[in-house]
């Protein structure tokens, strides 16, 4: 019934949503050893902490959302109490998804594959170690793959078929050239399927030059179908098809950007931070929105009060509440026009 719930108010967007929020993202951490070029948690955090399991139950049991994903400007697997959050939110039937570097030393691999979780998705930008390093700051990747191989291998030995496990690609200038081969390392090493996605640099412009330079349209959508190919080759599961799906190779990237997704976030989901402060979305992780704190206030108070009707209104209107809307990673490439016009190439056409 809350789907259905969530999912009408998603198609007409009422200013007040009777049904609340069926998705949560709830940061267990702000702490992190790596220190990773494209991340924006070095600027933004300066005291890292974690959620103490009390502060999880409590704002649980007020939402009981129907999926949680357990994520944020930090490395979740650092927080001791991840697993019980995970346990604890998987015996009420919610669905639970966690995002990990997978790189740290000692990780509780049985407890977290026996714990309900359904999604783990392991953040892993290169196909070799002198690139993971250039990327993520530390001489980590054997340490990364050895991990992901023995989760996998715990998932095959406790035959634990609901956990689906993910790799996460972000495209930026270090590893454009080995997309092909991240996809190869994944079926390798017997990951359910590879998520790509364009490095985001709201928060972080100052870094355009590092992260993008040289990233051209042509370049992108080249080596996206090599390694979609590459994926089909191998039987290996990809979005590539998906964001190289519904284009006109002809866009050309001065036309003026339009944004073909309307945002429905504020409508079914929200953002925790590992301080209790609700926002509209992982845009705003590290930004003060000013929607409440649910350490503090109620969900039924916050999840309609005024600040987040006024985001609902705007939003509704066609229009972006903040700048960092703007900034939001299109799921499809013909999007891509207005990103690589925003990040500086300028190339008239894609193909």
């Amino acid at each position: 019934m809350r789907y259905i719930q969530s999912g009408m108010a998603v198609l007409f967007k009422p200013l007040k949503v009777k049904a609340l929020p069926v998705h949560l993202i709830l940061e267990p951490t702000t702490f992190c050893p790596l220190n990773c070029r494209m991340c924006k948690r070095a600027k933004y955090v300066t005291v890292p902490k974690h959620m103490a399991m009390d502060e999880f139950r409590t704002i649980f049991d007020q939402v009981k959302p129907l999926r949680l994903t357990l994520s944020g400007l930090g490395e979740s697997l650092v927080n001791p109490a991840l697993v019980d959050m995970i346990h604890y939110a998987s015996r009420q039937g919610t669905v639970v998804s966690t995002t990990s570097s997978m790189a740290l030393a000692d990780i509780p691999m049985e407890s977290l594959v026996k714990s309900g979780l359904k999604r783990l998705k392991v953040s892993l930008d290169a196909a070799t170690p002198e690139t993971y390093q250039e990327i993520r700051g530390l001489d980590l990747f054997g340490r990364v793959v050895d991990n992901i191989k023995a989760i996998v291998s715990m998932k095959q030995k406790t035959s634990t078929t609901g956990l689906h496990i993910c790799l996460q690609v972000v495209i930026q200038s270090k590893n454009i050239s080995q997309l092909s081969q991240i996809v190869e390392l994944a079926a390798d090493i017997g990951v359910n399927d590879v998520s790509f996605r364009l490095v985001g640099l709201a928060g972080i412009e100052e870094k355009r030059d590092e992260l993008v330079a040289g990233l051209t349209p042509v370049v992108v959508v080249c080596q996206m179908k090599r390694a979609r190919d590459t994926a089909g080759r191998l039987g290996m599961k990809t979005n590539l098809a998906n964001l190289l799906t519904g284009t006109p190779w002809d866009v050309s990237c001065d036309k003026k950007y339009q944004n073909i997704r309307h945002c429905s976030f504020p409508w079914f989901s929200m953002y925790i931070t590992v301080d209790g402060e609700v926002k509209p979305c992982c845009m705003f992780s590290y930004i003060d929105a000013g929607l409440g704190n649910l350490l503090q206030e109620d969900i039924h108070t916050v999840w309609n009060n005024s600040k987040y009707q006024q985001f609902r209104q705007i939003l509704r209107q066609g229009k972006y509440p903040d700048a960092r809307c703007q900034e939001c990673v299109p799921e499809r490439i013909f999007s891509l026009a207005g990103v690589f016009r925003r990040i500086g190439n300028r190339r008239r056409r894609i193909c």
